[in-house]
This record gives C-alpha cells, structure tokens and sequence, in this order.
C-alpha cells in the first residue's frame, strides 16, 4: 500500500483509546492544545490558549491536537497552517484532519490549489508538494471544492471515506490511493469525544475500518 501505515489490528486500537485523555475536554469552551507541543507565532503553546484573531500555527516533529471552541484539528507533525478568528483559514504545509462542529455559513479552507469549503464535517486534507496538489478526503457529510477563482468544481458527499485529488491546475482527479492517506476512523471518533460528539458517519458492516498502527496512534 502507497504511503501509509495501515493495520487492522484490535490492539492497536485499544492502545489509541487507553492513552488518550478522558472525555473532560467534552462540551468546554476553552481553546487548548492538547498533547504535544505547537508553535503560535513562533511561540510554544501548551494547554488552555486565548483566542486567535490571526496567527500562523506549527507543528514540529510531532502530531498535535488544536480544539478551537467546537472544532477539533489533528495537525501532522512538520504543518504549518493560518488561523483567522478561532477558525482554520490556510494550510501552507503539511496535513490536518479536522472535526468541525455545525457552522453558521460555509467555512472556506485556502489551499495552494484550491479552495476547500465546509459547514459541519470531518475533512483531511494533506498538500502533496512533489506531486504539486492537495489531497481532500471527505471522511463523512458534505466537503464542497473551488478552484482558486472560488468557481465550485465539485461537490462531495459521502456517509464514510470520499478521497480526491486537486491537482496544480485546479482540475479534480480522483485518488490514486487504496486507502485513505494519513488517517484513521479511530481518530475520527476519538478526536469527535473531545468536543462531545460522535461522528455522523455511516460505517461499511457497522465497523471501523482503518485503524491507526502504534506508531501513529494519538500520544496525549
């Protein structure tokens, strides 16, 4: 399988549940980070942070979770993505899988390819730099993608995992992956705890599928 991690062992799942950290975070308010380390401004942040009016984000050689009032992010290790009023604006680099809660109107996603827009979801997106695009998968509900003029290209919808590519052009393709790249359902539904939710997902057999290996499991 191309560039991933990918297992179906029970234990593995087990690990990602008995390390991660009790359902207190479930219903809060607070804007935290959670687990390792981020660099807010080329500051390092840990626990309960203000709000953000506009800041650039970094994650270094570790994944880290961001929960912004009812949104939750899963930013990869070596990320560097924009903030703009508590919400997630541009991803410069890197990847990030995103748990949003219900939004007012349409939130819109900059990236070097594309424009990525969203109400309440659970999204991963991931720049490919060598390949020159940007992966998306709608892992449950509605992703909508524009090209860089914001002219909708494609609508996605899906109860379950729904990749695509958008390459350098702003064209959509489909992707070329036989898995879903760099993430899990148990993230999913861990990641939809933390804010009290459970995931709106409709699961092949009523089961997860992709499971985290160890090494990727979440570390809090």
């Amino acid at each position: 399988m191309k560039r991933r991690f990918f297992c179906k062992s029970a234990i593995y799942s087990f690990l990602a549940y008995n390390i991660f950290p009790t359902l207190s975070y479930a219903n809060s308010n607070k804007n935290e980070i959670i687990g390792n380390s981020l660099l807010v401004d080329g500051k390092e942040k840990k626990g309960n942070i203000d709000n953000i009016s506009s800041s650039i984000i970094k994650s270094t050689s570790e994944q880290s979770i961001l929960k912004l009032k009812n949104d939750i992010y899963l930013i990869s290790k070596n990320s560097e993505i924009e903030f703009k009023d508590n919400k997630i604006f541009r991803i410069i680099k890197g990847a990030v899988h995103s748990m949003f809660g219900k939004q007012p109107s349409e939130l819109n996603i900059k990236t070097p390819n594309g424009i990525i827009g969203i109400r309440g979801t659970s999204t991963y997106l991931e720049i490919e730099n060598k390949h020159s695009r940007t992966y998306v998968c709608n892992c449950y509900g509605q992703t909508n993608v524009y090209n860089s003029n914001n002219a909708l290209i494609k609508e996605i919808k899906s109860d379950y995992h729904s990749p695509a590519i958008i390459e350098g052009d702003g064209i959509m393709g489909k992707s070329p992956y036989d898995v879903p790249l760099n993430h899990y359902d148990d993230h999913i539904e861990d990641l939809n705890n933390l804010v009290g939710r459970q995931p709106n997902w409709k699961l092949p057999k009523g089961k997860k599928i992709f499971i985290s290996p160890k090494l990727r499991s979440l570390k809090i």
